[in-house]
Formats: C-alpha cells, sequence, structure tokens
C-alpha cells in the first residue's frame, strides 16, 4: 500500500501531533475513516522518523498495542 500511504502523506493536512507532542486522537479516527472509504482493509499507523509507532488510528478498538 506504498501508493496509498505516499497519497496520504501528501494530501494530509499538519496536525496529526497535538502541541503536547502527543498524537491527535481523533484526527486519526478521521483519517482512517478516509482511508478505509478507499481499502476498508488498510490499517492507519503514525509512525516516528525511526519507524517506531506512534499511535493507531483505532486505538479505542483494537487496545492499547495493536502492534504487539
Amino acid at each position: 500500500h506504498l501508493g496509498l500511504a505516499r497519497y496520504v502523506v501528501e494530501h494530509q493536512a499538519p496536525g496529526l501531533i497535538t502541541s503536547e507532542g502527543r498524537p491527535d486522537a481523533s484526527r486519526m479516527q478521521e483519517l482512517a475513516h478516509h482511508v478505509m472509504m478507499i481499502n476498508p482493509a488498510v490499517e492507519v499507523y503514525l509512525l516516528d522518523a525511526q519507524g517506531r509507532v506512534l499511535a493507531h488510528a483505532l486505538d479505542d478498538t483494537q487496545g492499547p498495542n495493536p502492534v504487539g
């Protein structure tokens, strides 16, 4: 899904990180719903520059660590 990821990055407005430095859960959920309209099998994760998962778009429904 590299093409979809690239499209999301290029077209997503800034602001997935709050002013406190934490992932913005409501923005992540909004983004996930848009992406899932394109492909319902795709999950949305927010990564840091080192590739570590900072947030999963559906954290509330998947538990605290959906990646394991």
